[in-house]
């Protein structure tokens, strides 16, 4: 069990962002349930619901990119990587943790500067006239944790996880 300082960070991080996960899922289905239902039953959907759940779909798919990469449980097509040696196997899965760490600090930075411009703008939602940024700028901050777990995954495990794949038989 990892025990070290930075470990405990990690575990800390990928708990919070996950629960922030939960909570914008929990939050989402929520809105949903009132719009449709204020919409098909008072034929008066929720003012800015689509906006609403834009927001919290950032949130949520940033959340669980950073709790699938902890876990090691990213979609995986093990039909080439079954039938290669042990050694070629480890150093797909390095270079595919390698290519997951590259593209999680593109979303950071991308995301990132995306937020500042808006609140350099002062853009706001089209019907609820809230800024914008906010929710940016928490999602490229999500980003930010994801990159750095997927930094941690791809120099912290002796050997990748796809060596014990599952059977369908399972």
């Amino acid at each position: 069990m990892e025990h070290t300082l930075l470990a405990r960070i990690k575990v800390r991080a990928t708990r919070w962002v996950a629960r922030i996960g939960m909570i914008a899922l929990a939050t989402l289905a929520l809105v949903t349930f009132v719009d449709v239902v204020g919409r098909y039953v008072f034929n008066h959907p929720l003012p800015g619901g689509i906006e609403i759940s834009s927001s919290l779909m950032a949130i949520l798919i940033f959340s669980s990119f950073v709790v699938a990469t902890d876990h090691d449980e990213h979609v995986r097509v093990d039909l080439l990587v079954d039938s290669i040696s042990s050694r070629a196997r480890t150093i797909l899965l390095r270079l595919a943790a390698a290519l997951t760490a590259v593209v999680a600090l593109l979303f950071a930075y991308a995301i990132g500067t995306s937020g500042l411009h808006q609140f350099e703008t002062g853009e706001v939602t089209p019907v609820l006239r809230v800024p914008i940024y906010p929710v940016t700028l928490a999602a490229g901050f999500i980003a930010v944790v994801f990159f750095l777990i997927a930094v941690w995954m791809l120099f912290a495990r002796r050997k990748p996880h796809a060596t014990d794949h599952v059977t369908p038989a399972e």
